[in-house]
């Protein structure tokens, strides 16, 4: 008799311990949290009223998106020195833009500064898209800042900057 009681409740212990581990229903589980504007926007389309557009001379767009296009390099710094940089590019998919971890960096580009080289800090709210400015200097850049380059490259591959963006994403 006791057997048969001991096997009863092992039989019914092992029955809602199967039940339990079922896989819950869609309905049950905490939906996922959609992925935040702030690490898309910069990359999406925003659509600015026309009092805010300039032209495609400006050396200052209000977007990121349209300062992000009109740039020669995006990259993150490596290296830095006097008259220039290095630079690990920033490769982009879609919404998603990523460089290579410090002290994993397998390509660069050197950067030297242009005599008339200008420096700005781009302050770009993530959220909008939109950007503000600031003036900097050279001597502001630092190793893992993400910079635009605005120059051309010469017969060394070595880009000669004219204009420099300090990017600074603010959440």
């Amino acid at each position: 008799m006791n057997h048969k009681i001991t096997a009863l409740l092992i039989a019914l212990l092992l029955v809602m311990v199967c039940t339990g581990c079922g896989k819950p229903s869609r309905k049950e589980t905490v939906p996922q949290k959609p992925q935040t504007e702030a690490y898309s926007a910069p990359f999406q389309t925003q659509a600015q009223p026309p009092e805010h557009e300039q032209t495609e001379a400006s050396p200052n767009p209000t977007s990121y998106e349209k300062l992000l296009e009109n740039s020669t390099f995006n990259g993150v710094v490596t290296e830095v020195w006097e008259t220039g940089c290095n630079l690990t590019p920033v490769h982009s998919e879609g919404n998603v833009a990523y460089s290579a971890a410090p002290g994993y960096e397998t390509e660069w580009i050197p950067v030297s500064y242009q005599d008339a080289c200008t420096v700005q800090v781009a302050n770009v709210n993530a959220q909008t898209g939109t950007v503000t400015y600031q003036e900097a200097s050279i001597q502001d850049i630092e190793k893992q800042q993400s910079l635009l380059i605005f120059g051309e490259h010469d017969s060394g591959n070595v880009l000669q900057a004219e204009n420099v963006f300090i990017c600074r994403f603010l959440y």
